[in-house]
């Protein structure tokens, strides 16, 4: 009877050690690899929050060299919808012409003078307004008249202003060549204010 009461005991234990296991130790230790789960779940957000947190520094500071340059653009060439098309055209008539237009500078829209960025208004007319350019070329006087009559000829213009020359004399090896320098002033209509 002793053994009996001895494999009693033991199937008691074991039963109440089954019982325990199944309605208090399984539910604990299921919410335990939940919570397991669910820390490493938020671990990786946390590390995908930090490498968004790094790149998003890194886009902000692509974004203001960005608005850097844009603003550099923008101080060296005027507002417009049109301004690709003109300056198309203006690299267009430099290749046909074979010259270089120096000092291309659009009057109108913003422009930068020693680091500070301030705009400049068109010139208003009744219905349009007028953008001034001014440019420079060095050239023989015959590629001269070919720009001026191509000027005539441009779309857009409204009327060259003013012209200033000035010459010098360069000495190449059996030949004198003469070299001018031409200064324009020329307007271009514009429909709208930029």
């Amino acid at each position: 009877m002793k053994l009996n009461k001895y494999v009693v005991l033991i199937i008691l234990m074991a039963l109440i050690f089954f019982a325990f296991y199944n309605f208090i130790l399984k539910n604990q230790i299921q919410k335990v690899k939940e919570l397991n789960l669910k820390i490493d779940e938020a671990n990786a957000k946390l590390d995908e929050l930090l490498n968004i947190k790094k790149n998003e520094d890194k886009i902000k500071s692509l974004l203001d060299e960005n608005k850097n340059d844009i603003e550099e653009l923008r101080s060296i060439l005027p507002i417009g919808e049109n301004l690709p098309i003109l300056l198309t055209q203006f690299n267009q008539v430099e290749e046909d012409l074979n010259i270089i237009f120096n000092n291309l500078n659009f009057v109108g829209g913003v422009s930068q003078q020693g680091g500070n960025i301030s705009s400049s208004r068109l010139m208003v007319r009744d219905d349009y307004y007028e953008m001034k350019v001014t440019f420079s070329i060095t050239s023989d006087y015959e590629t001269f008249m070919k720009l001026l009559d191509r000027l005539e000829n441009f779309p857009r213009v409204l009327g060259i202003r003013k012209i200033s020359v000035s010459s010098q004399r360069q000495t190449f090896e059996t030949e004198k060549v003469a070299s001018h320098n031409y200064n324009l002033e020329i307007y271009i209509y514009s429909a709208k204010e930029p």
